[in-house]
């Protein structure tokens, strides 16, 4: 059962991966053609995506620095007293 489950997540993972690479290309796309017509847009572009990079950089660091010093969660539960 368990490896049901995992194929099930798999999926799940793949169809997300799928629609935000297909959202991502339909994005780049308008944004490549606005460039097209607006030709000034680019600098606001560059800007958008150096912030863009600037702000995952600093995101993955500190995500994966910080997920580093958390202590794991296997302290047991301390039993209920009984109220008699």
């Amino acid at each position: 059962m368990t490896g049901r489950r995992r194929a099930d997540a798999s999926q799940r993972n793949a169809a997300t991966c799928l629609a935000l690479s297909v959202l991502v290309a339909c994005a780049l796309g308008l944004i490549a053609f606005t460039a097209v017509i607006l030709p000034q847009i680019r600098g606001a572009l560059l800007v958008i995506a150096g912030l863009s990079v600037f702000i995952l950089l600093h995101y993955l660091t500190w995500g994966r620095w910080m997920s580093r010093l958390q202590e794991p969660d296997d302290d047991p539960v301390p039993p209920v007293p009984d109220e008699h």
